[in-house]
């Protein structure tokens, strides 16, 4: 599908300008002569003030930075990774043997509730306007994805932000297992003749998708590794499995062009200490180890120091985990084209989206006191990106 291309712009201060030159000016005519002279430098500093405030990056009263989830400023995108749970769609497919497939098919106003609860948990991020790129995790279709696109653009509509719809839909599906894939919504432009799925035939949960701004390209290769309850092997070697593709195919880019941008992205199902992360896809903690890293390239971990709220993604047998994760190349780090916005990553989780004493992630499964239907079992993550001048 083809949207318009969002223009990356830069903020005008002239208007405040103009509104601060205006009220001085009123201000100083209306006393008397011998105060004007005094009041009229005082006026000239407080504009020099604000001109030296907004020129250095720095932000004016009252704005939020660092995981806040607060909306980007102009010129920057949003990148969400979130494991749904569960998403398939309201037709039976014979072919999938799954309680939950079967379930979603016989409730068909539970697959709209459920589509309507992604829109919602997405459209908090940013402050109402949604992330710019939502990568989400176990969609069962394409049908699925439009659904949710549908939902959010709705909502859009609906909250006078129709020019931030979603334009875009990158989604191939996978055909083993659960019948479940990554899937990627999107206001920037997806070069879908880019689109593919790599690696083992048995890998299928993972999907490379190529997206452009201002002439400016970004790959993203996202997977969902196989859960630690199906794979069996003490040394998670279907985790391994996916994370030898994901890093096949991420050095297949960056033996092309070195300086290409590219983020890793997904449900891993495994954390930042394990092997699969070091030993196959060889994540780092250190910026400066990226950077350098051109013989064998790393990638930068973004949640591997995370000692923020909550303490995790998900929640299981009382205890917090990050199996959910954004990395990223050294082209993201270069100052150059795509660029991480420092200390921009964010486990994003208000209180709508938490349940219970340990505020863990509000199942869809639901409240069983008062019935009400929660989002999912993972936690989205955020992180933010900018095109360099």
């Amino acid at each position: 599908m083809q949207g318009r291309k969002p223009t990356m712009r830069r903020r005008s201060n002239g208007p405040i300008y103009q509104m601060l030159y205006r009220t001085g000016m009123r201000l100083i005519s209306s006393l008397p002569m011998k105060y004007r002279a005094p009041l009229f430098g005082l006026v000239l500093i407080i504009i020099v003030v604000v001109l030296v405030v907004s020129l250095s990056g720095c932000p004016a009263p009252g704005q939020r930075n660092g995981n806040s989830g607060r909306a980007p400023q102009v010129g920057e995108m949003t990148l969400a990774v979130w494991n749904v749970e569960n998403l398939y769609d309201d037709q039976d497919d014979p072919k999938v043997h799954d309680d939950s497939e079967n379930w979603f098919a016989a409730n068909p106003d539970m697959f709209r509730t459920k589509v309507n609860r992604v829109a919602e948990g997405l459209l908090k991020i940013n402050e109402g306007s949604g992330p710019d790129i939502a990568c989400l995790i176990e969609v069962e279709s394409i049908r699925c994805m439009e659904a949710v696109k549908d939902a959010m653009n709705a909502k859009l509509r609906s909250a006078g932000r129709a020019d931030q719809q979603y334009t875009h839909v990158v989604f191939l599906g996978d055909r083993g297992g659960r019948f479940f894939a990554p899937g990627y919504l999107s206001r920037i432009p997806a070069l879908g003749d880019r689109t593919r799925t790599f690696g083992a035939r048995t890998n299928g949960r993972v999907l490379e998708g190529h997206f452009q701004a201002d002439g400016q390209e970004l790959v993203i290769l996202s997977g969902h590794w196989t859960s630690r309850v199906t794979d069996k092997d003490e040394d998670g070697s279907r985790r391994m499995s996916y994370a030898n593709d994901c890093y096949g195919r991420l050095r297949a880019i960056l033996t092309a062009n070195p300086d290409a941008e590219v983020i890793v992205c997904g449900d891993f199902n495994d954390e930042f200490n394990d092997a699969s992360l070091q030993q196959g896809l060889k994540v780092s903690r250190s910026t400066d180890t990226v950077r350098d890293s051109l013989r064998e390239p790393r990638l930068l971990a973004l949640f591997a120091d995370w000692n923020g709220d909550p303490s995790g993604t998900v929640y299981g047998r009382g205890n917090w985990a990050i199996f959910d994760h954004i990395c990223v190349s050294r082209g993201l780090l270069d100052g150059k084209g795509w660029q991480l916005v420092p200390n921009s990553a964010n486990i994003f989780a208000p209180p709508e989206m938490r349940f219970g004493k340990k505020q863990e992630p509000f199942r869809f499964g639901g409240d069983k006191h008062t019935g009400e239907r929660g989002f999912s079992d993972h936690f989205p993550l955020t992180a933010r990106f900018r095109i360099a001048k």
